[in-house]
């Protein structure tokens, strides 16, 4: 299991067991694309970026409508893309302060709260819900 790919984010959690005898090893297999993903963005990398999610991934987010009712909003991986491949003068810095990493047999879920700075400037902070595969594609 050298890459496992990032099927969604920022929405969705799946009822997992708890398996207390997950290993150190496969959690840090789990968060490897997570890692390569953020990394991609520090470095504005699109490429890098990419190579982090399946071919079939969707993103996702929550916002509010203008009666303040949560939404779910779909975002394109290609604009997300296109945006860490422009030339910006600030670094896209998202920091994970804490996740847990839930593994099922191939599938895995990645609860992260995270920051994000935009050069060294704080912008944001929240969490992100990955939900990630292992198949014949990233073995």
């Amino acid at each position: 299991m050298n890459k496992i790919s990032i099927l969604g984010s920022l929405i969705g959690i799946f009822a997992l067991c708890n398996l207390s005898a997950q290993s150190k090893v496969e959690k840090d297999k789990v968060m490897k694309p997570i890692h390569q993903l953020f990394e991609g963005m520090k470095k504005g990398d699109s490429t890098l970026v990419r190579q982090s999610f399946h071919s079939t991934a969707r993103m996702q987010t929550i916002a509010f409508n203008q009666e303040k009712q949560p939404v779910v909003i779909e975002e394109s991986l290609d604009r997300f893309l296109k945006a860490i491949a422009t030339p910006h003068p600030e670094i896209y810095d998202e920091r994970i302060l804490k996740y847990e990493v839930q593994i099922d047999d191939n599938l895995a879920a990645v609860w992260t709260e995270y920051e994000f700075y935009v050069g060294k400037n704080f912008s944001h902070c929240g969490v992100n819900a990955f939900q990630l595969v292992k198949n014949a594609e990233n073995e």
